[in-house]
């Protein structure tokens, strides 16, 4: 069997890099919906040339829409579907959210559906019901032995494939179970945004002593030397490789050498695999990436996927710093090109750089570093190249940019069909869980009012008494290894046998453990690890037989208010208790258990074995007992708290627990919500803050003239078009400025201006004078307008219109419209501020 070569690809260079080495598929993201929302990504008319380009060298190409949805989005994702189904003509569609499979149905979607490794499908028990669901292939986790993937390869039905990684990045956390970017500061994971709290620098008392180290930054994956024992699985069809953040250089190198190495174990001579084995050994070197493991790809020899005493980040070292009485010098091991970039030193050391060269240097030459830090690197510190400028690929994505010319992208068009919802049901209320981490004894086993008890499933708490059993609510573990699945069932079915009919199931796969035709009394609960955020999903769930569902803590509280009414099953919601930011499979790593670990910012976990498994904890636990009547008011029906014995050792951490409720809005979420007017100040380069939107906003509104690229980063005969000329404002605001969140003005400058003469911007607004606290020079308070401002036409979202009292949306003339302002990555969506056009 030939599996696919599936590339990453964040962009056109990277796509084109991908072809030119020989891939059979790409898999890409779109400017929204996407697991990697710090890739550039791709916009629909860019991806129809690019899709097209492919098809014509037989290359399959899919699109990764593999993000939490919250409710609300639904639609939006709908749209996009049938603008991918009209416009793109993509292959499939990588996806985690349940939602995916209703909606690709009613948008008419002929590509296939793919589940991704953030859904977590870690057992085989549910693989012969997926292509029922919808999905034609399924991406194992990267915590799979190869025993593991003999076993999955076993179970899956002909109908369905096997999709696994090769190469790339790892994350400590099991896909899908890691909350730890979520918890710390809203940037969600499973919505594309972590920051990798994981590859920081941590420390942990032992004794006397104070021990630092990057415990969880993981090495990269890479089984080129095993692939051979991967050939003969029939059904894992395809070998991914990371890497959607990843330059052109890295996609190249990675392509090529693993198409060697698959191509070269097809033939019978040996000699010809030797030799391949060897230049993709060589080709992976240069790929820039981290140090390489097979992690526990060989389960009777695993390895410890990281090594925090040495260097976790990516790149070829190219040699060591050395000092004179000019500065920093490097003699470089290998030829280095302009535009190539090199890192000195790791990052946290204060002389941590990027440089970029722009000249050639050749091999054993010296030269002088371009820092700008006044730290100069220590004489030995390693430098590392992590980007690569070679003319050679240069020419032959020049060749590809060419051929990519003859294709013109097909325009988007206006989307006329409605998404369906599904009915929502009329709830009523059932009991609350109190989930214990120990088996209770005496009193503790009687259920307290409306409140039952629940215990997470395992040996002990299974041999709990038939009476008491039949009171427990038993929790399945959020995630369930092949090697111990058939354990898990067993333990089910002793107990469903016993009369037990209350369990939680953490992932929607751990329906296989219970019968196919459930009875009447049966209760079985779609848990809070199942990451549901949209009714859809919580539908999908109701026809694989659960009787409620828990909405995932992780969503804000805009989502988690407006679920109920649109539910068909009773929900559920976690107010406290210790949540788990993080589960992993990959073991402590040096870290002590049930000992306080504290991270660069002085916050405190704590690490806790559970069979497999390693559980990291925060110090402070999810506290959002007084929203409780606000819930209740919006139709929630049980609420669940999760008990864990915090350790003796662990002072309590005066900090709220309040997840995500309270989290603004992203100014790219926006987009979605309806906003179309969006003030953007500097130092943001225009084509920076416009590469983050989709394609239909590639113009004016007003004007229809195309809005300018990434070589007009001036914005000031775009700004025209809507303002008028530029503010004549010429002091440069204190740097503080640039972090408020905005209310009312348009002016930065306001303290500074001195100008005597009104400013010619046409936007008003209004109440903004006292509020920015502008300079009575400025004669039109708050009308000042920076020269790097984007303004966007205006529409509020039609919910919240209503419920600020602004009406349906005017189309003809837009006034008295909610603005948001992005001055920060992160504001609140609920500020809004009348705003008048002024009549021409």
């Amino acid at each position: 069997m030939r599996p696919e070569i599936l590339a990453p690809a964040g962009d056109t260079n990277a796509f084109l890099a991908a072809l030119a080495a020989g891939c059979d598929a790409i898999y890409l993201g779109l400017k929204h919906f996407s697991a990697r929302m710090e890739a550039e990504n791709f916009p629909l008319s860019e991806l129809s040339r690019l899709t097209d380009l492919a098809h014509s060298k037989s290359v399959r190409v899919y699109t990764a829409m593999n993000t939490l949805v919250k409710e609300g989005e639904a639609e939006q994702a709908f749209h996009l579907i049938c603008r991918l189904e009209e416009q793109v003509h993509c292959d499939g569609l990588i996806v985690q959210d349940l939602c995916y499979p209703e909606i690709a149905r009613q948008a008419g979607f002929s590509g296939k559906l793919f589940l991704s490794t953030l859904a977590s499908v870690t057992h085989p028990e549910m693989l012969e019901d997926l292509p029922s669901l919808g999905f034609s292939r399924v991406i194992l986790p990267r915590e799979l032995s190869f025993d593991e993937i003999v076993q999955m390869d076993t179970a899956c039905p002909d109908n369905l494939s096997l999709e696994l990684f090769v190469h790339g990045a790892l994350c400590y956390c099991v896909s899908g179970r890691c909350y730890w970017s979520s918890y710390m500061g809203g940037k969600s994971g499973l919505r594309g945004r972590c920051v990798q709290p994981c590859r920081r620098e941590y420390s942990q008392l032992l004794g006397q002593k104070q021990r630092k180290a990057q415990y969880f930054s993981c090495q990269d994956l890479s089984l080129a030397d095993y692939a051979s024992s991967l050939l003969k699985r029939s059904h894992v069809t395809s070998w991914k490789i990371e890497g959607r953040k990843k330059g052109p250089h890295y996609v190249y190198h990675c392509v090529r050498a693993y198409r060697l190495v698959r191509d070269a174990l097809l033939e019978d001579s040996q000699t010809v695999r030797d030799q391949a084995l060897q230049e993709a050994s060589d080709l992976l070197a240069m790929a820039l990436g981290r140090s390489t493991t097979r992690a526990r790809f060989i389960a009777a020899k695993a390895l410890v996927p990281t090594d925090p005493g040495g260097r976790t980040s990516s790149g070829y070292c190219v040699g060591t710093s050395n000092l004179d009485a000019s500065g920093a010098y490097l003699t470089a091991k290998i030829d280095l090109f302009a535009d190539d970039f090199l890192r000195v030193g790791q990052e946290g050391d204060a002389w941590h750089e990027t440089v970029r060269l722009k000249k050639n240097v050749a091999a054993g030459r010296r030269f002088s570093l371009p820092l700008l830090r006044k730290n100069l690197p220590p004489k030995n510190t390693p430098i590392f190249l992590i980007d690569r400028r070679d003319p050679a690929l240069r020419e032959c994505l020049a060749s590809l940019h060419k051929e990519l010319s003859a294709y013109s992208g097909r325009p988007s068009r206006p989307v006329t069909q409605k998404l369906t919802p599904p009915r929502p049901c009329s709830a009523k209320r059932r009991p609350d869980i109190a989930v214990l981490s120990t088996v209770p004894f005496g009193k503790e086993n009687r259920a307290q009012g409306r409140r039952m008890l629940g215990l997470w499933l395992g040996r002990r708490s299974a041999a709990v008494s038939k009476t008491v059993a039949r009171r427990v609510s038993f929790w399945l573990p959020p995630v369930v290894w092949p090697n111990e699945s058939e354990r898990i069932a067993r333990l089910v079915r002793d107990l469903w046998r016993s009369g037990c009919r209350h369990f939680v199931a953490n992932a929607p796969w751990q329906r296989a453990f219970f019968p196919k035709e459930l009875p009447e009394g049966a209760d079985l609960v779609a848990g809070p690890f199942c990451n549901l955020g949209n009714a859809l999903a919580i539908d999908c769930v109701a026809r694989l037989g659960f009787t409620a569902a828990f909405v995932s803590p992780e969503l804000n509280a805009e989502t988690i208010l407006s679920l109920p009414a649109r539910s068909p099953l009773p929900l559920g919601f976690v107010l406290e208790g210790f949540w788990p930011v993080g589960i992993s499979r990959f073991g402590l790593l040096g870290v002590r258990a049930n000992l306080s670990l504290k991270s660069p910012k002085g916050e405190t976990f704590w690490l806790r074995e559970y069979g497999q498994n390693v559980w990291i904890y925060p110090a402070w636990p999810l506290t959002l007992q007084d929203k409780e009547a606000e819930l209740r008011a919006a139709g929630y029906s049980f609420f669940a708290s999760l008990a864990e014995n915090r350790p003796e050792s662990l002072a309590a951490t005066a900090r709220p627990g309040l997840f995500n409720w309270e989290q603004p809005l992203l100014w790219s979420d926006l987009i979605w919500y309806g906003y179309e007017m969006y003030l953007h100040i500097r130092p943001t380069p225009a084509w920076a803050f416009l590469s983050f939107f989709p394609g239909r906003l590639a113009s004016c509104r007003l004007c229809q003239r195309p809005l300018p690229g990434k070589k007009r980063a001036d914005c000031r005969s775009w700004l025209r078009l809507w303002s008028g000329p530029a503010c004549s404002c010429k002091s440069t605001p204190p740097a503080r400025a640039w972090d408020r969140h905005f209310w009312g003005t348009a002016c930065v400058r306001a303290r500074q201006c001195r100008s005597r003469r009104p400013c010619q911007c046409a936007l008003y607004l209004r109440g903004s004078y006292r509020q920015a606290g502008a300079s009575p020079s400025c004669r039109k308070p708050g009308s000042c307008v920076d020269k790097s401002a984007l303004l966007y036409a205006l529409r509020g979202p039609p919910v919240q219109r209503e419920a600020q009292g602004y009406g349906p949306p005017r189309r003809e003339r837009r006034t008295h419209c909610p603005v948001l302002f992005a001055g920060s990555p992160a504001f609140d969506a609920s500020r809004f501020f009348s705003v008048h056009l002024p009549r021409k």
